[in-house]
């Protein structure tokens, strides 16, 4: 009798367990299925052409306009058809990466930051280090951007954004000046464009020396010429 009731109890517990183990698997089952699947939120339109451009440029950097856009997707962790879901050709994105890099914003404010009321020459040191630092460190999208801009010719969109950049900075430059301009020899505007011309001739191409033209010597000819004031010309 013990024999036997030990038998059905055992038996019994084992199906309650194996019960129980089976509605567990059940429920957890059917909330799973329950449960909607979590989706990750698309970009906004702006945020995503923005990530496409970040994951650009280190590619343009790299191998200049040859990159694929099967590089950039795979870059920027998405299909290679959301690209032109954003950009209509791979042109199109690499011309707004490089408008995004070149863009003059920064250069603009911190040529506006320097003081007024310190002397001329001060003032235009600081602006040509700053245009040397900055042209300097972005030679390699200066030189694809020129590229571009051959490509596209000097009525595209593109000549017209970077004329417009280079412009603001000029016109930053010249303000520079604007205190002093009765003691020039020429508008303010010109002689931005004198020194504009000068930090690029030494500084803005891939071949450029970095000791050819060093600041103080820009600024140097840019306000005392060639000749020294001690020294006849003769004509």
């Amino acid at each position: 009798m013990t024999d036997k009731l030990s038998t059905a109890d055992s038996s019994t517990r084992v199906d309650t367990v194996a019960s129980s183990t089976n509605v567990d698997d059940v429920t957890n089952t059917d909330i799973a299925e329950k449960e909607p699947r979590r989706r990750v939120a698309p970009l906004a339109p702006d945020e995503r052409r923005a990530a496409i451009i970040e994951a650009t440029l280190p590619l343009l950097l790299e191998h200049g306009t040859a990159v694929s856009t099967r590089q950039i997707a795979a870059a920027a962790g998405i299909a290679e058809g959301t690209i032109f879901r954003v950009f209509p050709d791979k042109g199109t994105l690499i011309r707004a990466t490089v408008l995004s890099i070149v863009d003059p914003k920064r250069a603009v404010t911190a040529i506006e930051g320097i003081d007024p009321a310190a002397p001329l020459r001060e003032r235009l040191t600081l602006a040509t280090e700053f245009l040397v630092s900055r042209i300097g460190s972005g030679s390699r999208i200066h030189t694809i951007a020129r590229e571009i801009f051959l490509e596209c010719g000097p009525d595209s969109d593109f000549a017209r954004a970077m004329n417009n950049n280079r412009a603001r900075v000029v016109g930053a430059i010249a303000d520079v000046m604007l205190p002093d301009r009765d003691r020039l020899r020429v508008p303010p505007l010109t002689a931005a464009h004198l020194l504009m011309s000068m930090v690029i001739a030494s500084h803005g191409h891939m071949f450029a020396d970095s000791d050819l033209l060093a600041v103080d010597d820009i600024v140097t000819v840019l306000l005392d010429g060639l000749v020294r004031a001690d020294a006849s010309v003769t004509t």
